[in-house]
């Protein structure tokens, strides 16, 4: 798909990362109904707006899709072109938190499948975190199901911000 893309075949592999449904493809998870992808922000500002482009997603998080691509630990290349890492892709669909990422999540976490390292105690907490924060956010989302997309959006994205406040006054980071 990625050969075949209008849009990505006219940039070089090293300005965009691949990431979405294809990496859970790859993993035989679930098949890719489209090809998403980050750019790396200052090629992405001078191009026309792509649909499949997540770097409009990505503004709202506190993950960097810049960062996402240029730096090593947060991707795996595989014929020559980058895919966003599971573990960033975990991050990513957590903190969008539709209906689908949650399942993608549970699905990931019920398998292991999670970019940890399972052998130590902090990434055992981190996969029991990540799962409360799954089923809390599933709650959340058959809560608000009812109302519009934009008070949806507001609601999701003030519940990250008080999650992120909460965990600052509980840890000091």
């Amino acid at each position: 798909m990625i050969k075949e893309h209008k849009y990505l075949k006219s940039i070089s592999p090293r300005n965009f990362a691949i990431d979405g449904s294809a990496n859970l493809e790859i993993l035989g998870i679930r098949n890719a109904k489209d090809l998403d992808y980050i750019e790396i922000e200052k090629k992405y500002r001078e191009l026309p707006s792509n649909s499949l482009s997540h770097n409009l997603e990505y503004q709202n998080l506190p993950i960097d899709p810049s960062r996402l691509i240029l730096d090593p630990r947060n991707y795996f290349n595989l014929e020559g072109y980058k895919f966003v890492s599971i573990a960033q892709t975990i991050s990513f669909k957590a903190h969008r938190g539709e209906d689908k990422d949650l399942s993608d999540i549970e699905y990931l976490c019920k398998r292991n499948i999670s970019g940890s390292i399972y052998g130590d105690e902090k990434s055992r907490r981190d996969v029991i975190y990540m799962r409360f924060r799954m089923h809390l956010r599933k709650r959340i989302n058959r809560i608000i199901a009812p109302w519009p997309s934009v008070v949806q959006k507001v609601i999701r994205r003030s519940y990250v911000q008080l999650r992120h406040l909460l965990k600052f006054f509980l840890t000091g980071n």
